[in-house]
């Protein structure tokens, strides 16, 4: 038995015997040639297969519909997984045919997809004449990354509308909203502090009109609002929730009505299609010292700079970041 396949270059290579999910069987009379054949070929499809993958998702963009709920929510197909797909079309419609490295694999590509061209250019360049790992281009990558954010202005607005005409769009948006309690004594304890705001006055924010078509929002949320109030605001925002999200783990117990609440809750959602966090081994908790009232550790900060791309949009901020715009009572502003 013979199984036809096709190389990058569409010629087509027969694999004899039998070729299932769990591996090959051999057929017992292939010669050297014919055994040094295949291997060529499967060195070829090795470094091809996420690209194609990639284009080939690309090109159903015309069925977008479609190919979601085959790819998705069929329990029958047995293609490539919905997340390798949106990953892979991601890197590849990055790439045009002409930047794609030949002697570098697709990891090598993925791991500086998020750059600007001439500095992803400049790093697969070195990686080719390097021979670097894909490890090793990480780390550069992510010391480009660090340059860039370090060198970068902080930037800080007083009127949201004002941002909203000046034309710029975030990729990350962070949020961290002075929830407004229905409960009085916890309304007290919030408002001596500083100005809160009902579910209603956050929907109105003008937040849509601020996220670029591919987005990450990440919002804080309280206890309280946990059921009911991220989906009204993820709504008005045009977002939708990921179903991922962040623990914040206090040591020193806080307030409750039941539990004595010591964590609070980040939830991310995203926009149109956003590549896929940037870095992989993220853990979804972090257990601090507690800080001042409602102020969330920079370590979180960090840990989104890691995983979303900007440019960067803080809201309710409450003093100047290098490398993002923050909008807040509190911080001192340029508009």
């Amino acid at each position: 038995m013979t199984q036809t396949f096709f190389t990058r270059s569409l010629i087509p290579v027969a694999l004899p015997s039998r070729l299932g999910t769990k591996g090959w069987t051999a057929p017992s009379a292939m010669t050297f040639a014919e055994w040094q054949q295949i291997g060529s070929f499967l060195g070829r499809a090795e470094r091809s297969i996420y690209w194609l993958i990639g284009d080939w998702w690309s090109a159903g963009e015309r069925w977008n519909r479609q190919r979601v709920r085959l790819v998705r929510d069929d329990p029958a197909w047995r293609g490539p997984s919905y997340r390798l797909c949106q990953d892979c079309a991601w890197v590849a419609g990055t790439y045009n045919p002409s930047r794609r490295r030949e002697n570098l694999t697709f990891q090598h590509h993925r791991e500086v997809a998020a750059l600007h061209e001439q500095e992803a250019d400049h790093l697969l360049d070195r990686a080719e004449a390097e021979g670097l790992s894909t490890r090793q281009l990480r780390v550069m990558a992510r010391r480009v990354r660090a340059r860039i954010t370090s060198s970068d202005q902080a930037s800080a607005v007083r009127d949201l509308r004002m941002l909203e005409a000046s034309g710029q769009r975030f990729a990350t948006i962070y949020a961290d909203p002075p929830w407004r309690y229905h409960n009085e004594t916890l309304e007290l304890a919030t408002a001596n502090h500083y100005s809160t705001m009902t579910v209603e006055e956050l929907c109105q924010l003008p937040v849509r009109n601020l996220a670029a078509r591919d987005a990450y929002l990440h919002l804080w949320v309280t206890s309280a609002f946990l059921v009911g109030a991220p989906e009204r605001i993820f709504a008005a925002w045009d977002f939708r929730y990921s179903g991922s999200s962040f623990v914040l783990v206090k040591r020193k117990l806080g307030l409750g009505n039941y539990w004595r609440i010591g964590h609070e809750v980040l939830l991310t959602a995203i926009r149109g299609n956003p590549p896929r966090f940037r870095d992989h081994g993220l853990r979804s908790w972090l257990e601090v010292e507690r800080t001042g009232r409602s102020f969330k550790p920079e370590a979180v900060r960090s840990l989104i700079e890691q995983a979303s791309p900007g440019p960067y949009l803080e809201l309710f901020g409450r003093r100047q970041v290098a490398g993002w715009t923050v909008w807040g009572d509190e911080v001192p502003c340029d508009t």
